[in-house]
């Protein structure tokens, strides 16, 4: 990749520094040097284009040497340009207050290795079929259709693509460009330095991501009421199976209030934070970061205009309260005392970190195709809103549990009635929260001199030192016999470790 940046600072006067500069990252496409790669367009496919270096390939989807298809799946962007504004602002120039902001845009790269490892796993180049629900026993899937194996080792013009076949394609929007992902951070924070080594920090920082790439399936069953026909005989694009495209779409916000106290003195530092953030996208539920076609799915299909508002709500990694301590205390040494006094007793380090989060979004899922669309992350339905915690989650289970969510104020038990064929349920991405977690880390070294050239050193480690139970999540699947329950914790009980170290 190449990347060229300019940077400079500039003193406006004693009290104003102004930091400026530019950053230029073209996002050029990896090469594959076997040209495995393959772009779907719905626009030869409607017309019957074909591809002219794999003849027997359905129409619609095309390869490198095909008119119109870029040799590497997509074309580069040279126009990522990044600013970068910075201030720093001395109100009564004493060095005791400073007004600190800051602007500016990063591009990341929309494509990654593991995204073009996925082509090599499909038809032509190594032959895949992907059948859902198919016609045919677990003893003979391939019912109905031809078996494909054993598949040849190389490609040919004359390759077989059997039917239904799995795509994976880049998006052929904007001229087969892909929008370069990018997030725009900004910051205000003001600072000032109290008597007695005692400085405070409060800040608001925030952010804005667009053009973050996703998958999305191109080519979802559609619902057809009273219907028999297999998944894969529903989908819009016939012949076709599953078509994850990569595009780039998605956005994000995140907001944030950050208080921050520090007090230095000779033997003891302290440093205590506090974070209130919100975090919102419209990334699909469990879409991950596992490459194009490899993850999750909206569970509405991508013609629908809904879509991202239906998928819009706390990200996965929302906090909303953390509160962080930590402690750096030197003990006293106890020179004057005896030599054993001293040695057990003097010049011990003492550490800890104390944390508290709140928890993360959660999201209940239905557990069951109900849409009909083959997408297979269906919402729960929620009936009862206002009794959706605690209940009895619990009612059969033996083992450790703990009730979290109500399972009577969500549909359970799928009828045409309760939940209808069709729906894709109406829980709101992020729409619960999890438990909280509470932890303390604690450490002690000791330093023991053993003549000039020796010196012993004692670590003494705990975590969760308190052995607070930290609950997991609980079963986020309705129609799960445990729905709404907690069996297991998302940190360790207490955990210590000793270590000594002969350093020379």
């Amino acid at each position: 990749v190449s990347t060229v940046y300019a940077q400079d600072d500039y003193h406006v006067s004693r009290k104003l520094t102004l930091n400026l500069g530019i950053r230029w990252e073209p996002f050029i496409p990896w090469y594959e040097i076997k040209g495995r790669v393959e772009q779907f367009r719905a626009s030869n496919y409607d017309a019957g284009i074909k591809s002219t270096r794999f003849p027997n390939a359905p129409a619609g989807l095309l390869f490198p040497g095909d008119p119109g298809m870029p040799s590497n799946g997509v074309n580069p962007t040279y126009r990522n340009f990044s600013p970068r504004v910075g201030f720093a602002f001395d109100p009564t120039g004493e060095g005791i207050t400073v007004l600190r902001g800051a602007f500016g845009s990063f591009y990341d790269q929309q494509q990654v290795g593991i995204e073009n490892n996925r082509f090599v796993d499909i038809s032509p180049f190594s032959t895949q079929v992907q059948i859902t629900t198919p016609t045919g026993k677990f003893t003979n899937p391939y019912a109905g259709m031809p078996d494909p194996f054993p598949a040849p080792a190389a490609p040919s013009a004359s390759s077989i693509f059997p039917t239904p076949v799995l795509v994976v394609t880049y998006d052929p929007a904007h001229d087969s460009r892909m929008l370069a992902p990018v997030t725009y951070n900004y910051n205000l924070t003001m600072e000032h330095q109290f008597p007695k080594a005692i400085l405070v920090r409060a800040a608001y920082v925030g952010s804005q991501s667009r053009h973050q790439v996703e998958t999305i399936e191109l080519n979802p069953a559609v619902y057809i009421p009273g219907s028999n026909l297999t998944t894969d005989k529903r989908r819009i694009f016939k012949g076709y199976g599953s078509i994850g495209q990569g595009t780039d779409d998605l956005s994000g916000n995140y907001n944030s209030l950050q208080l921050t106290a520090q007090r230095r003195l000779n033997n003891i530092t302290l440093l205590a934070n506090y974070t209130y953030s919100k975090a919102l996208d419209d990334v699909p539920v469990g879409q991950g970061n596992a490459g194009i076609a490899s993850q999750n799915v909206s569970a509405l299909p991508s013609t629908n205009p809904l879509r991202h508002d239906f998928d819009y709500g706390r990200s996965d990694f929302d906090r909303r309260h953390i509160i962080s301590a930590s402690y750096v205390w030197d003990l006293p040494t106890l020179r004057r005392q005896n030599w054993m006094e001293r040695s057990a007793a003097g010049g011990w380090e003492a550490t800890g970190i104390i944390r508290y989060q709140s928890g993360q979004a959660l999201t209940p899922l239905a557990g069951a195709d109900r849409s009909q669309t083959g997408l297979g992350q269906d919402r729960a339905t929620l009936i009862s809103p206002a009794s959706s915690y605690g209940g009895n989650a619990c009612h059969a289970v033996t083992s450790a549990c703990v009730d979290y969510l109500n399972p009577s104020a969500f549909v359970t038990v799928y009828t045409p009635t309760s939940f209808p064929l069709g729906s894709a349920g109406n829980v709101g991405k992020g729409m619960f929260s999890g438990p909280g977690l509470v932890n303390w880390d604690v450490g002690a070294l000791k330093n023991i001199t053993l003549g000039d050239r020796f010196r012993l050193q004692f670590h003494a480690e705990f975590f969760n030192v308190l052995n607070h139970t930290n609950l997991g999540n609980p079963n986020l699947t309705a129609n799960s016999p445990t729905f709404g329950a907690i069996q297991g914790t998302s940190t360790d009980p207490r955990i210590g470790q000793l270590a000594l170290k002969l350093l020379f």
